[in-house]
């Protein structure tokens, strides 16, 4: 959901404001998003931690603009952003601790 509402975001600065930054930012985040979504859907490995990294390059544009701006959109997608990257980086710890776990009870 925060792919597309990136993507979105993105095209829409784009759009009114003729900001290519946005458009780039906006659709490589966005990307990155849906990279990790079909990672984690897949299990395939780094899914967690590129999910938590692209949510935490996110947070940072976003909570510049919600300062600057006050607006509810940006306010919203920082706030969003950086529940996701904090969520993203619990399950990326809990499988690094099953793994350790995994290991340590295959070598006893």
């Amino acid at each position: 959901m925060l792919g597309v509402a990136s993507f979105a975001g993105g095209i829409a600065g784009f759009t009114f404001a003729r900001s290519v930054p946005s458009l780039l930012g906006g659709l490589g985040i966005g990307c990155l998003m849906f990279g990790a979504g079909m990672r984690i859907r897949d299990n395939m490995k780094g899914g967690e931690e590129l999910a938590a990294a692209s949510s935490a390059a996110l947070a940072v544009p976003m909570f510049r603009r919600a300062v600057k701006t006050r607006g509810i959109v940006p306010i919203a997608m920082a706030l969003a952003s950086v529940g996701s990257a904090g969520f993203y980086s619990f399950l990326a710890a809990e499988h690094y601790q099953e793994a350790s776990a995994r290991k340590a009870a295959v070598s006893r």
